[in-house]
């Protein structure tokens, strides 16, 4: 038994096991050298003929570059770059926008395909989701 004042303060004990657990590492194509963060885009609410954007972070953990190809499923969606080499353990980024069309309205649910030279990691879709109010405000005469 410990006599009171002496070993360390409960708080030094506390962040000492929370630095001892491992860090969540960003999701992963199971089985895959590659990591895409954020796993899926959820664009949140846009007003009918808006458009909203987020960055893919690809990460490659591999000890091989790895060719990544984006291709929108929709025309509400675009890419840039579309296509990118990824050095081992290098990065890449992509940039992902939607268009929430004019006339459009409700729960949106759309993909990108994703095709890899990655062996067992092929194509996969990335998910897109979100809720369009809408339609737009028509311009007064």
């Amino acid at each position: 038994m410990m006599a009171r004042g002496h070993g360390a303060p409960w708080h030094l004990v506390i962040l000492a096991l929370l630095l001892a657990v491992p860090a969540p590492q960003p999701a992963a194509a199971e089985g895959s050298s590659l990591t895409f963060t954020p796993p899926e885009w959820d664009f949140g609410t846009l007003q009918a003929g808006s458009r909203a954007s987020v960055t893919l972070h690809v990460k490659n953990w591999g000890a091989q570059a790895a060719t990544i190809t984006v291709l929108p499923t929709c025309d509400c969606l675009t890419t840039g770059p579309s296509r990118q080499v990824v050095a081992a353990g290098g990065q890449a980024d992509f940039a992902f926008t939607i268009l929430a069309e004019d006339d459009e309205s409700g729960n949106v649910r759309e993909n990108y395909l994703i095709l890899t030279d990655v062996k067992g990691l092929d194509h996969f879709y990335y998910p897109v989701r979100g809720v369009v109010k809408g339609p737009s405000p028509k311009p007064l005469n």
